[in-house]
């Protein structure tokens, strides 16, 4: 089943069993941009995820197991700047050396 917010613009969308989300999950603004794009299993983070700020610049991007952090996953600041410390390879959520 569909999540929608039916009193104003669809803002998210997945699928859902007892009450956790599943398959691709996409997630909007107000103003009807895309701000995070996923995929879950079983209600946590699992494959790709992908998020962007309000000016429509990339905010993050990695790869997800049990909703932690697993290989090379990158995040920016709104600037557009790299996130040096949210940037690198991860395993179990952990930034490796």
């Amino acid at each position: 089943m569909d999540d929608l917010v039916p009193e104003r613009q669809a803002l998210r969308r997945g699928s859902h069993a007892r009450r956790q989300t599943r398959g691709p999950f996409k997630r909007w603004l107000e103003t009807g941009a895309l701000e995070t794009e996923a995929e879950f299993r079983d209600g946590k983070l699992e494959g790709r995820k992908v998020e962007w700020y309000a000016n429509g610049r990339k905010k993050s991007e990695g790869n997800y197991h049990a909703n932690l952090r697993q290989g090379a996953c990158s995040h920016w600041l709104e600037s557009g700047e790299i996130d040096p410390a949210n940037t690198g390879n991860f395993v179990d959520d952990v930034k490796a050396p």
